[in-house]
């Protein structure tokens, strides 16, 4: 179930249109891998990298939720107090700029996880 407020359910079509774009860099140059990557590292290499895309994309969507000039101010005229209302998009009760290093994170991992790991034979 998929749980978000606002603008916060971009987060998810963010990340999947990343790991799509990821997958299609890693499989569009040739059918036989790229960059030496066997059939076996090609999956958490696809996904790790467009999960990096993904958050990159997200850093920029969450600066401009996150815009000063979108801020709305208002004062109330008995009491002279100002409240501040700004931009709460979330998605699964997370703020959507911190989305940007959870998937910054994963993405690593999962390159990390394909560079490293030996690859087996069957």
């Amino acid at each position: 179930m998929l749980i978000w407020r606002g603008k916060g359910i971009l987060v998810f079509l963010i990340a999947v249109l990343g790991v799509a774009i990821g997958n299609l860099l890693l499989t569009f140059p040739s059918s036989h891998g790229w960059v030496g990557l066997t059939p076996q590292k090609m999956p958490p290499f696809a996904v790790g990298l467009g999960l990096l895309i993904a958050a990159t994309c997200n850093f920029y969507f969450a600066r401009y939720l996150d815009d000063p000039s979108k801020h709305r101010v208002l004062v109330d005229p008995r009491s002279n107090q100002t409240y501040l209302f700004s931009d709460r998009s979330s998605f699964m009760f997370v703020p959507v700029r911190y989305w940007t290093y959870v998937m910054a994170a994963l993405g690593v991992l999962l390159l990390a996880v394909a560079i490293i790991l030996p690859v087996t034979t069957s």
